[in-house]
């Protein structure tokens, strides 16, 4: 995985601490379409809704680097749906994403969102049914990323579901097009390449899988360059 030593000394917006809080805000927004739009959410849905059907009554989930909380928004919706009984618990470490979560979710009471570190989680192992990491693995190295396996899978009794991009010239060149035309913001443009840029390839999260020494795992493709990663949870 020589491709993150070229990468590593780029930081993307969201994670450089002199961001502005507006670019944070349309980030976060222009994010949340991205992933209602293209593939985000159709990616987490399509595995998330089998392992919340057979869940204990009432499921609990765990989003690590949950963002702005639209995909714990968009699974609580999906259980009412279905009438299963869910609660879910977004976590992140910065303070102006989680405070965006927390605007965001004022309205679901099932949710809660609170600051801190997903390298350093304030639960038990096995706390919870589903955890969920969207977005986020492709901003850690391989060694961090394998660090990052082994905690979620620590933390869910069941299953968990990782969904991010995967990387490809075609991904790149083609979101290089879209987000002028779709009006992101120059953070979001410059976020979102270098995000494809540093995404990991199948073959890749095998390779992941394996140094963390899983038992076992499945990686499927989606659509609009996207991956999901299943584990089944060690708690």
């Amino acid at each position: 995985m020589e491709f993150f030593n070229k990468l590593l000394e780029s930081t993307e917006m969201i994670d450089d601490p002199r961001t502005a809080p507006e670019e944070i805000d349309a980030n976060l927004r222009e994010m949340a379409w991205l992933n209602r739009r293209l593939g985000g959410w159709p990616a987490l849905r399509c595995h998330a809704r089998p392992v919340l059907s057979r869940c204990r009554r009432p499921a609990r989930v765990l989003e690590l680097a949950c963002g702005g909380g639209d995909l714990l928004r968009a699974l609580v919706d999906m259980a009412h749906e279905r009438n299963i009984p869910l609660t879910a618990v977004g976590l992140d470490r910065h303070p102006r994403v989680i405070a965006n979560a927390e605007v965001a979710c004022r309205g679901y009471t099932e949710i809660g969102v609170m600051h801190a570190d997903a390298f350093a989680p304030p639960f038990a192992d096995g706390s919870f049914d589903l955890v969920v990491l969207a977005n986020f693995l492709h901003h850690l190295p391989p060694e961090r990323a394998v660090e990052m396996l082994h905690i979620a899978v620590r933390l869910s009794r069941d299953t968990v579901i990782i969904t991010d991009l995967r990387r490809s010239p075609l991904a790149y060149h083609g979101f290089r097009l879209l987000a002028p035309l779709a009006g992101f913001s120059p953070m979001t443009r410059y976020d979102g390449c270098l995000s494809i840029r540093r995404a990991y390839t199948p073959a890749e999260l095998h390779h992941l899988a394996r140094k963390a020494c899983l038992p076992a795992w499945s990686i499927t493709r989606h659509a609009f360059f996207r991956l999901a990663m299943v584990l089944p949870g060690g708690g």
